[in-house]
C-alpha cells in the first residue's frame, strides 16, 4: 500500500477563518477517504471548540463591522453572482470523492447551489418591507427586513453544498 507521503496528489486542506487559511487549533488532521472505494482522497483539519469559537468571533467582528450588512445591494448581488461563478465542476469532483455519490448527482447538487446563490444575488437587488396602516388611527407600522447575526452550523454529509445554504 502507498502511504499517503507518496502520494503528491492528495490535497492538505485547511480552515478559512477571519479571511487566512489555518490549520486546526490543536494541530490535529484526519484523512478522509472515499466511501465508493476506500482510497484516500484529503487530509482536513480535526477542528474543535476552540476552532469554531475563533470562526464565531470572526464572523461577529465582520457583521459588527457593517462591512456586508451595510453594504449597497448591488455590491452584495455581485458577491453573489460570483460565488455562484466559483461553483464548478471541480468542485462537483471533489464531493463525488468525498461523499461517494455519483458525479452526476454532485454535479446536480453543485449546479443547484449555483443557481441558489443566482437566486439569493437577485434577491438583494429586490428587498423590500410592508406598510401597515389599518392597525391603529394616525400610525404607519413598518415591517423591514435587516441581517439577524453569526449562525454557527454543521454541514451535513450528504448534500453538503445545497444544505449549508
Amino acid at each position: 500500500m502507498t502511504s499517503v507521503a507518496e502520494r503528491p496528489e492528495i490535497t492538505t486542506y485547511q480552515q478559512f477563518i477571519d479571511g487566512q487559511w489555518v490549520d486546526a487549533v490543536e494541530g490535529a488532521t484526519f484523512t478522509r477517504t472515499s466511501p465508493y472505494d476506500g482510497r484516500t482522497v484529503g487530509i482536513y483539519p480535526n477542528a474543535g471548540i476552540a476552532d469554531a469559537q475563533k470562526a464565531i468571533e470572526a464572523a461577529r467582528r465582520m457583521f459588527d463591522s457593517g462591512k456586508w450588512s451595510n453594504s449597497p445591494a448591488a455590491e452584495r448581488a455581485r458577491i453573489l453572482r460570483k460565488a455562484a461563478d466559483l461553483v464548478t465542476e471541480a468542485l462537483a469532483t471533489c464531493l463525488a470523492n468525498e461523499v461517494g455519490k455519483p458525479k452526476t448527482m454532485a454535479f446536480a447538487e453543485v449546479m443547484g447551489t449555483a443557481e441558489v446563490f443566482q437566486l439569493f444575488a437577485a434577491k438583494a437587488l429586490n428587498l423590500s418591507g410592508e406598510s401597515l396602516t389599518q392597525q391603529i388611527p394616525d400610525a404607519i407600522g413598518l415591517v423591514v427586513h435587516e441581517p439577524v447575526g453569526v449562525v454557527g452550523i454543521i454541514t451535513p454529509w450528504n448534500f453538503p453544498c445545497i444544505l449549508s445554504l
